[in-house]
């Protein structure tokens, strides 16, 4: 589980432009403004999953599987963490710099 949600949350950005590029009512900010968020929040749920995952292979005494699972599920959560963080970031640094032009 974690590891479909550190997936979706590293091509949330890249569907958000996908979809201002081919649908035309949708413009590119508008679409980053669903995308970032959704993209920390994506990552945040994969981080639980994550360490959910971990958890329960360390109860199991490593008997079940999983631990790679969980390891790479962290990773892309991580991932997928930074670039919302870089996302919001551009996106606040546009607001400002638009407010004070």
């Amino acid at each position: 589980m974690s590891v479909v949600l550190g997936v979706l949350s590293l091509a949330a950005i890249p569907a958000g432009v996908a979809a201002s590029r081919f649908v035309p009512s949708v413009e590119l900010l508008e679409s980053l403004y669903v995308a970032v968020p959704a993209t920390i929040v994506l990552g945040l749920l994969a981080l639980l999953a994550s360490r959910r995952a971990r958890r329960t292979v360390e109860l199991r005494l490593g008997r079940s599987r999983g631990a790679r699972g969980a390891r790479a599920g962290r990773w892309l959560a991580l991932a997928g963490i930074y670039v919302g963080l870089a996302g919001a970031i551009a996106l606040g640094t546009y607001a400002v710099l638009r407010a004070y032009s």
